[in-house]
């Protein structure tokens, strides 16, 4: 009936976006030993920006963050941020020319350090900056 009250409604924010970041299929193992294999090993990705048809978006030079997530658990951050080494400069972009990169990283705690959680990376462009350019986990 006209005029009853409508109870309010709360939502999680909604990102529009016009390009991607995607992570490049992969054969790669979803768990990692830490401790196997010395400092220098590391887990590879590649990350492509897209655009909304799945081409790849050519000509960006995107600065890149990452953040560190306990998987399962929407947007909770690890605390210890540092616990995410990423190998390479400090400053990571996508290619221009390829629209693409190799982030190599390691973690350097144990998911038993954390009770039992699973981690996830979550690689993103600067929101501030750059808006229109979803993240990917």
């Amino acid at each position: 009936e006209f005029g009853k009250k409508i109870p309010r409604v709360f939502t999680d924010p909604i990102q529009v976006v016009t390009a991607q970041l995607s992570i490049q299929e992969s054969q790669w193992n979803s768990i990692f030993y830490k401790d196997e294999g010395g400092r220098d090993k590391c887990m590879a990705v590649t990350i492509n920006l897209r655009t909304s048809d799945n081409s790849l978006l050519k000509n960006q030079r995107v600065p890149l963050r990452w953040t560190l997530l306990y998987d399962g658990s929407p947007n909770l951050q690890v605390m210890r941020q540092e616990t995410l080494r990423v190998l390479g400069p400090k400053r990571q972009y996508i290619d221009p020319d390829t629209a693409k990169i190799v982030l190599r990283f390691r973690i350097e705690d144990v998911s038993k350090n954390h009770q039992g959680q699973d981690f996830r990376v979550e690689v993103s462009a600067d929101p501030s900056k750059y808006p229109h350019i979803g993240p990917v986990r």
